[in-house]
């Protein structure tokens, strides 16, 4: 639960990866306890895109890879299908794949971020405080840090040109 609070702290790429890494392990295994079959799966498969996301800057062609795994993240859903709380973890996941696949910071954090209201959902409808709590917090751990690169890109942009 503290890696999916903290993560948006880390300003590296690498580093916001490597946290996420092990919350998604931490939350494949929570969820399996709660007989989630879904959830836990995404879990597994986005601890397997945040290790294909963590070699995207140095080997570019795992891009391929990580792009292949976007259907077994469908496929896994569709088998371990438990109605709504599978659609919500399947759209958090699919959302916190794309955002992975970004080299942009801004663009990764906006688009993980956005995953954590569907799992804050899924979270309340199969009783997960720790995941719900988790989620939340990110919400608004993540949005004080979004505002806080904002306010700082708003000074860069202030500052006059020195020659």
């Amino acid at each position: 639960m503290v890696c999916i609070m903290i993560w948006p702290v880390f300003g590296v790429r690498q580093n916001m990866l490597l946290v996420y890494l092990g919350n998604d392990l931490a939350f494949a295994a929570h969820y399996a306890l709660l007989d989630q079959g879904t959830a836990s799966a995404m879990n597994v498969l986005l601890g397997v895109q945040t290790v294909a996301a963590i070699c995207l800057e140095r080997l570019p062609a795992s891009r391929w890879f990580y792009i292949a795994l976007i259907p077994v993240v469908a496929g896994a859903s569709l088998m371990t299908w438990q109605g709504m709380t599978s659609f919500l973890a399947a759209t958090a996941t699919m959302l916190s794949t794309v955002g992975k696949m970004q080299r942009n910071e801004i663009a990764l954090k906006l688009l993980v971020l956005s995953q954590a209201p569907f799992w804050a959902l899924h979270d309340l409808m199969v009783g997960s405080l720790p995941g719900f709590i988790a989620a939340v917090v990110n919400i608004a751990t993540g949005i004080v840090v979004l505002m806080r690169m904002a306010d700082r890109r708003a000074l860069k942009s202030e500052m006059p040109f020195s020659s």
